[in-house]
C-alpha cells in the first residue's frame, strides 16, 4: 500500500479542511459503479460509526475505483527519536493511504479486508470480532496436528497384529495351498460321477419296469436299436433279442 505524507496540522485545529479519518472513494460513473461505492461507505461508517471523521464519495471515469484514507498518526515520542530534538510538543502527522486501487490490487475488494486495513491505519490495536478471526484461521495453520495420527497408529498395530498371531493356519505355504485345492477337485469330480451313475441307474431301473430295455444284461442303457449300434453289438445281440428277429 503506497503512503505518502502531507504538511498538515493536527486534526484537532479548527481550521482543518475537513474532519480525519477521511476516506474517499472514487469510483468511474461510465461503469455505474456508484451503488457499489455507497455500499462500501455504509459498511464502514457502519462498523467504525464515529471513529470515522468522514466517507467521501468522488464521482469519476476510466474505470476508476480507489479508496484512500487521510489519518492523523500521532509522531514518536520526542525520547525515542532523534531527528526533531528541539520539539518539546510532537504533533501528529498526517498521513495519505491508498488502502484499494483495482487496476493495481486487481478487482474489487471484499468488505471484510477494506475493513481490515482501514482498521490498520486508524485503530491498529482494535479488535473487529469474526472478520479477524477469519483473517487469523486463514493465515495461521496449526502445526500440531500431524503429531496425532503418529501416536495412534502405533498403538493400533499390536491390537491388528495379534489376532494374526492367533491364528497362524492363514499362513500356508503355495505348495499346501495347491494340493488342498487338488483334493478338494478330486472330491468333487468323484461326487459328480457318483451322481451320474446314480442318475444312470435309476434310469435303468426305471426302464426295466416299463418293459423299455429289451437288453438288460448287456446294459446299453436303452431300448435296441440294430441301425444306430455297432456292427459287432448287433452280431452279439441279434440272436437273442426277441425284436430283432
Amino acid at each position: 500500500m503506497a503512503e505518502t505524507s502531507i504538511a498538515a496540522s493536527a486534526p484537532t485545529v479548527p481550521d482543518s479542511p475537513y474532519p480525519l479519518p477521511r476516506v474517499t472513494i472514487r469510483f468511474c460513473t461510465q461503469c455505474k459503479w456508484m451503488l457499489r461505492a455507497a455500499y462500501f461507505a455504509q459498511e464502514l461508517l457502519s462498523t467504525f460509526s464515529t471513529s470515522l471523521g468522514e466517507v467521501a464519495l468522488q464521482p469519476s471515469t476510466g474505470g476508476t475505483f480507489v479508496v484512500e484514507i487521510v489519518f492523523a498518526q500521532p509522531s514518536p515520542s520526542p525520547t525515542s527519536t532523534s531527528t526533531s530534538p528541539t520539539s518539546s510538543d510532537p504533533k501528529p502527522a498526517i498521513q495519505k493511504r491508498v488502502l484499494w486501487d483495482r487496476k493495481t490490487d486487481g478487482g474489487f475488494p471484499e468488505t471484510k479486508e477494506l475493513k481490515r486495513r482501514v482498521r490498520d491505519a486508524i485503530e491498529p490495536g482494535r479488535n473487529l470480532g469474526h472478520v479477524d478471526k477469519d483473517y487469523h484461521h486463514a493465515a495461521v495453520p496449526t502445526p500440531a496436528a500431524p503429531s496425532a495420527p503418529s501416536s495412534t497408529s502405533s498403538s493400533t498395530f499390536p491390537s491388528t497384529a495379534h489376532p494374526q498371531s492367533q491364528q497362524p493356519h492363514h499362513h500356508t505355504s503355495p505348495s499346501s495351498y495347491g494340493a488342498a485345492e487338488a483334493a478338494r477337485s478330486a472330491q468333487e469330480e468323484e461326487a459328480r460321477a457318483k451322481e451320474q451313475r446314480r442318475v444312470s441307474l435309476a434310469k435303468i431301473e426305471k426302464d426295466n419296469a416299463l418293459g423299455l430295455n429289451t437288453h438288460p444284461d448287456e446294459n446299453i442303457g436303452g431300448a435296441c436299436r440294430p441301425g444306430t449300434e455297432s456292427a459287432a453289438t448287433n452280431a452279439k445281440i441279434e440272436g437273442g433279442c426277441e425284436d430283432c428277429k
